[in-house]
């Protein structure tokens, strides 16, 4: 899990998804520590945040790039 987590914090990062990369940075630390009784409601955090930056990205007009 901690794996999976640097990696997304990373790719969250160089994409521009700051709450992404936060979200997965404290993941990763949850994970470290072993706290998986929490790790649970992060992931469903990151989830929710992947939702609004997915939207984010359908809203916006390429038309003009």
């Amino acid at each position: 899990l901690s794996m999976s987590a640097n990696a997304l914090k990373g790719s969250s990062a160089n994409i521009g998804a700051e709450q992404l990369s936060q979200d997965a940075r404290e993941l990763e630390k949850i994970s470290d520590i072993g706290d998986f009784d929490n790790a649970a409601g992060m992931i469903d955090r990151l989830e929710n945040h992947w939702h609004q930056f997915e939207n984010h990205l359908k809203d916006m007009d390429w038309s003009d790039v």
